[in-house]
């Protein structure tokens, strides 16, 4: 399982864990629409055309009085923090968000481990940190990623790649 599907499970379990009836947007498309692509389209349709063109926030969450931007990581948390503050100062120029333009806004990493780098780190940028882990993401963080860089697994994962490929199955 690739990091990205790693994160992916990280966010799903963890909204389903803190925000199981709140009003939640995954993949969530932030920043303007290029004028060009609504005169040429329309609104609605220029916002699908533009929707590869803009970044997306892991997931916002509307609570009834806060919006909160959340990014989930597994390892890459520098990742997180310096992504947080950039997606809320593109959130009052998100066009599918107006109606929750006056709310406050919130930051929060989900990460399965804290440090104190890390802690002082997102204090200072104003992002909320919550430890928050699945089985699969422990057993990963333990007994995968300790070994990544070494020889033995390199050599076992170039045998499985080579596998896959002789199979057709990648």
């Amino acid at each position: 399982m690739a990091n990205q599907l790693r994160e992916r499970l990280l966010l799903q379990r963890y909204i389903a864990y803190r925000y199981p009836q709140h009003h939640v947007r995954t993949g969530c498309p932030l920043g303007t629409v290029p004028e060009s692509l609504i005169i040429e389209y329309g609104r609605t349709a220029a916002l699908r055309v533009a929707r590869k063109m803009r970044p997306e926030v892991d997931a916002l969450v509307v609570d009834g009085e806060t919006r909160r931007l959340i990014e989930a990581k597994i390892v890459r948390w520098v990742d997180g923090l310096a992504k947080l503050p950039l997606y809320k100062a593109m959130l009052p120029d998100t066009p599918e968000l107006e109606q929750y333009r006056s709310w406050p806004v919130k930051m929060r990493l989900v990460i399965p481990f804290t440090q104190a780098n890390m802690e002082l780190t997102a204090q200072r940028v104003g992002v909320e940190l919550e430890q928050f882990s699945t089985p699969e993401i422990d057993e990963y963080l333990t007994n995968t990623l300790p070994f990544y860089h070494t020889a033995e697994y390199k050599r076992r994962r170039a045998q499985v790649l080579d596998t896959r490929t002789a199979l057709g199955v990648e």
